[in-house]
């Protein structure tokens, strides 16, 4: 079982904090700082994140059998949402961990946690309770009437907040929304089976593609400034202008 952890610190606007440097590891391929996060707070930990905006942002994901012989977890239980349950958590055994991989940042000794709604903003999850989208679009068939379902938003891809994609993948989602409803309108009241096969199997190349998005590498200009064309680059109802990889779909 893989357990996730997070916690918050309060960020200042000292030259200690604002030097230092965001950054994601996996432990595949930073194998020997993992080695010694294991040896110095007996967490085996998959990967961590380091984020810096509002506070000092940290999520990781732990092996449960490293959190119970650390002692942030307390005993070994039947299911997942039993082993994070409050009364399974040791909280200050999760602020002594937490101020141990601030350290390995370089936050300075002491810096405060930041406050959530019920104490200090730390947090133990079930990290292998995540569910994902295959497709984004579908055709029902209603009554004779082809109904179209949609998912936008985290409904459609969970985001992971250090990576701060969700509400860029959200906009995008909305654009592809629209373009699905337009398009299958343009088909008409009967469709036939390969007009919407080719109309779901164009949604999902377009909805993988924005998955895929790390950053703003896969994404077209949306800017109402003249290129070297001479025509504006900006985002459209047609998923072409904005996605790099999409190709033109004949209406």
């Amino acid at each position: 079982k893989t357990i996730g952890i997070t916690f918050n610190f309060e960020r200042s606007s000292s030259p200690e904090e604002t030097r230092l440097k965001e950054f994601a590891r996996a432990k595949q391929y930073f194998g020997k700082w993992f080695a010694e996060v294991e040896h110095d707070t007996g967490v085996s930990l998959e990967n961590f994140v380091y984020f810096k905006d509002e506070t000092h942002y940290f999520v990781m994901a732990a092996s449960h059998l490293s959190l119970i012989a650390a002692g942030i977890l307390k005993e070994l239980r039947s299911t997942p949402k039993e082993l994070v349950a409050r009364d399974n958590v040791d909280p200050l055994a999760v602020c002594r961990f937490a101020r141990l991989m601030a350290g390995k940042v370089g936050l300075p000794e002491g810096i405060p946690f930041a406050q959530g709604a019920h104490g200090y903003d730390i947090g133990v999850f079930d990290f292998t309770a995540k569910r994902a989208s295959e497709a984004s679009t579908k055709v029902l068939d209603s009554n004779g009437a082809q109904l179209l379902v949609t998912l936008v938003g985290d409904a459609a891809v969970a985001p992971f907040w250090p990576l701060g994609t969700g509400a860029n993948k959200a906009i995008l989602g909305a654009f592809d929304a629209c373009y699905a409803m337009v398009s299958l309108t343009r088909l008409g009241p009967e469709p036939t089976k390969q007009q919407l096969h080719e109309f779901l199997q164009y949604q999902y190349d377009v909805f993988v593609n924005m998955k895929q998005l790390g950053n703003s590498s896969g994404t077209k200009p949306n800017a109402k400034d003249l290129g070297a064309s001479g025509r504006r680059n900006c985002w459209a109802l047609h998923p072409e202008t904005r996605y790099c990889s999409i190709e033109a779909r004949k209406q």
